[in-house]
């Protein structure tokens, strides 16, 4: 899979973060060495109902291996995975980290259809992509963001509402999947596009992606930092 992923250019002040894309044919699912993956991974796959939803689960995770593999010139089937404790309640959810080494990078993965996105950092980074739904999905789902950005999708032109949406929803993703609690943390606690809100020691990224789909990254800084 490797030959077929790309670097999409990222606007990362510090020129750390790394995001790959890959975009999937239906005969690329059903090639998929799953070989490469571990008992515990493979068990979350079969628990997945649609076949469809599974062979995306292992795609994007034997893509990830091999991406860090390559990082870290190591056989992908010799990385082994922990989650860290959850930074909210201490559970054993948060950030999923690799064991070994110490120095080894932060990750993430998401996907959506047919587009898988992984990015890489030397510090905790969070990425998400998602397609774009229908409209009337999108202004039911809205009401869970914060009041602010339920006003942005709103005020938005019918054509222009999904996107809207989307792109707001990408960024919430991101971001709290970066610290490690996920959508658990609660979607309508602060503004996206607010530096002074909770995200303020982040730098979010919007990706540019394929039509229909929007997606972002972010990474942690060491001082406020302006969010992108």
């Amino acid at each position: 899979m490797l030959d077929r992923v790309r670097r999409i250019v990222c606007a990362d002040p510090a020129g750390e973060l790394d995001v790959w894309c890959l975009r999937c044919s239906e005969a690329e699912l059903d090639r998929v060495q799953t070989g490469l993956l571990d008992e515990a991974e493979r068990e979350r796959a079969h628990r997945l109902h649609g076949a469809d939803d599974r062979r995306r689960f292992l795609t994007a995770h034997v893509l990830l291996r091999e991406l860090l593999a390559r990082h870290l010139r190591v056989p992908p089937a010799e990385l082994l995975f922990r989650r860290d404790p959850c930074p909210a309640c201490g559970g054993p959810h948060g950030r999923p980290s690799l064991i070994e080494p110490a120095a080894a990078p932060q990750f993430s993965l998401s996907y959506s259809a047919d587009l898988i996105l992984v990015a890489i950092a030397p510090r905790p980074v969070g990425v998400d992509v998602e397609s774009f739904p229908r409209v009337s999905d999108a202004d039911a789902v809205a009401g869970l963001l914060h009041p602010l950005e339920r006003a942005q999708v709103s005020a938005a032109a019918e054509a222009e509402r999904a996107a809207v949406f989307t792109r707001l929803w990408a960024r919430k993703e991101a971001y709290l999947k970066g610290v490690g609690t996920g959508i658990a943390r609660g979607l309508d606690r602060y503004v996206a596009d607010d530096e002074d809100s909770a995200n303020a020691d982040w730098t979010v990224i919007d990706l540019p992606l394929a039509a229909g789909y929007a997606g972002a990254a972010a990474i942690s800084t060491q001082s406020r930092a302006r969010v992108c």
